[in-house]
């Protein structure tokens, strides 16, 4: 089970391994990913977990469903897409095809880190019943809908926090981030 540091340091892995793939095709220079195309990557890897905003305030009971599918993240890549194209009007310089694949990426990474996480899986193929992790699928979501254990939540929670502590603290000693 991943948290909000955990699903962002993995997209921001992505995105390096994405730059890094695109030297070997031009060796003399590294594409850089463009600001956007960093902020659409690094906020569709949190995207999906908006759901418990849903489960909090309105008492359902969707985590890890709709926005944790490949229908979703198909979605969220078309329209980010279309609202690039109109907005292309205004800012040339927009992308509407890479900003789509961008969001759809972090979201992707998501997914599958949540997916590595184990049981309860996620809804991968919503809208069909069942969810989905690498060591095995759940068939029914109602199976799987329980309270976690809070002690263990707890402990990942913790985990997490440490991870963007030392992600911040990188930064910080590479004098990439100032305060």
């Amino acid at each position: 089970m991943a948290f909000g540091f955990g699903h962002l340091i993995i997209a921001w892995l992505v995105g390096k391994l994405v730059q890094w793939a695109s030297s070997l095709k031009n060796a003399a220079k590294i594409i850089q990913l463009t600001r956007i195309e960093w902020a659409l990557l690094l906020f569709g890897a949190i995207l999906p977990d908006a759901d418990h905003l849903l489960d909090w305030t309105i008492g359902t009971n969707i985590h890890r469903v709709i926005t944790h599918s490949i229908v979703f993240a198909v979605l969220i890549g078309l329209l980010v897409a279309g609202l690039a194209v109109i907005l292309k009007k205004k800012y040339p310089f927009f992308s509407p095809i890479r900003y789509g694949l961008f969001i759809s990426l972090g979201v992707l990474t998501h997914i599958v880190a949540d997916m590595a996480a184990g049981h309860p899986g996620v809804g991968l193929l919503w809208p069909l019943q069942g969810f989905y992790y690498f060591f095995g699928h759940v068939p029914s979501y109602a199976t799987t809908m329980f309270v976690d254990n809070i002690y263990r939540d707890l402990q990942w929670a913790i985990f997490d926090i440490g991870l963007g502590v030392a992600w911040l603290g990188y930064f910080v000693v590479r004098d990439k981030i100032r305060f």
